[in-house]
């Protein structure tokens, strides 16, 4: 019953940084790297994030991500701070909508 109400609360959780989000960028059109980072820290508490060019490099970027991808979307690289591990996917956020995607070991993007 814990786990379910936990999954419920999650869901609201993310409802509602998806609807601020989405007032936010239809005020002021589109996300900045800023913004992004506070949309992505909401999502996943007690991480950091930073740009996943400073740790993986843009060529090895540019294997999994069409430039189109890489200029419309802020790519970041996670650390989880609780346990101390680093994400297995990387978090792309959309520059026009701050939706997150991550890109997985796998090269597939999902949502």
């Amino acid at each position: 019953m814990e786990a379910v109400n936990a999954k419920k609360q999650q869901k609201q959780d993310d409802d509602d940084i998806t609807h601020k989000s989405a007032s936010y960028i239809q005020e002021h059109g589109g996300v900045n790297y800023s913004q992004a980072l506070k949309i992505v820290e909401s999502k996943y508490p007690n991480s950091s994030f930073e740009p996943a060019q400073n740790v993986v490099g843009t060529d090895t970027l540019k294997r999994f991500l069409s430039d189109d991808i890489l200029n419309a979307s802020y790519v970041l690289y996670g650390h989880d701070n609780s346990d101390g591990t680093d994400f297995q996917n990387l978090i792309l956020v959309s520059k026009e909508t701050g939706r997150i995607f991550e890109l997985g070991p796998d090269g597939k993007i999902y949502k």
